[in-house]
């Protein structure tokens, strides 16, 4: 694999984390949203594996399922 688009996303994604230092960011809902992300870090490993596979033993498309899951993972955290 070529070495390039990583490091390109990684310095782009480092240099938008600066940039948001710099913006007006006390909506509250950020609070929020940030509070969403442990819950699902804990979740969607395990849980989002298994309901993946088990929607592509059950023949739904892989692109569908990756949504469904995805978006039930978001829900439940």
């Amino acid at each position: 694999m070529p070495y390039a688009p990583p490091i390109v996303f990684f310095l782009v994604a480092i240099a938008l984390m600066a940039w948001s230092l710099r913006l007006d960011l006390s909506w509250r809902g950020w609070c929020r949203n940030g509070l969403m992300t442990y819950p699902l870090y804990l979740i969607h490993d395990v849980v989002g594996a298994a309901i993946l596979g088990a929607l592509m033993r059950a023949g739904v498309p892989y692109l569908l399922s990756v949504v469904i899951v995805g978006a039930t993972m978001i829900a439940a955290s």
